[in-house]
């Protein structure tokens, strides 16, 4: 009726229109389960930015790194550091990514954007991650097996920090050393049996 010609609607948060199912003046009825959704709205008071990072420079760039974000013609939309680095490696880019969260209350930045960013990552020495598969506790400590004569070798590692399926190495593995990434239990499970042959032979 007339009374209800204009009527307003409060959406629960605040936000952006992404997208609109309704046209000025089509009628809407309140409680239709089947409708469609009128208006859809994207809080982006806080965006992530995802940072292709090639495969050379993914052990120099530390969480907590600052980082610009900016436009093609080098104008700064945003300042903030590293949130998180995803050690997977894109198969088709050969990427990884790291990112970035921003408060973006002001509104620069809009989903979807590219940009481009400047990281700092000092001179910060390479480091080495590895799947955590390779990772086993032989004799109550962290091990890798290596290439040694005549076979493979568990050697003692300082692991740090776990994500993604990987763990960073601290000490006990050098850059572009090879060792075992698949297979070590079964290595660890053969050095055992081995073991417990020998301590029955005496």
């Amino acid at each position: 009726d007339g009374d209800n010609a204009n009527s307003y609607l409060t959406a629960p948060i605040a936000g952006t229109i992404v997208r609109r199912a309704v046209t000025l003046g089509e009628t809407v009825a309140a409680g239709d389960a089947g409708a469609d959704t009128l208006f859809t709205i994207a809080d982006d008071s806080v965006v992530w930015a995802d940072i292709a990072v090639y495969k050379q420079d993914i052990g120099r760039i530390r969480i907590g790194a600052p980082v610009a974000l900016k436009t093609d013609a080098g104008n700064v939309l945003a300042l903030s550091t590293v949130a998180f680095v995803l050690p997977v490696i894109n198969e088709t880019s050969r990427t990884a990514t790291a990112r970035v969260i921003v408060d973006n209350a002001d509104g620069r930045l809009t989903p979807g954007q590219f940009v481009t960013a400047d990281l700092s990552v000092g001179n910060a020495s390479p480091v080495v991650r590895v799947p955590q598969t390779a990772v086993q506790i032989v004799e109550d400590k962290p091990s890798i097996f290596v290439p040694v004569e005549g076979g493979f070798a568990p050697r003692p590692v300082m692991i740090g920090a776990a994500a993604g399926g990987f763990v960073e190495i601290r000490s006990g593995l050098a850059v572009g050393e090879t060792f075992v990434s698949q297979g070590g239990f079964t290595l660890k499970a053969q050095l055992e049996k081995d073991a417990f042959g020998d301590g029955h032979g005496h």
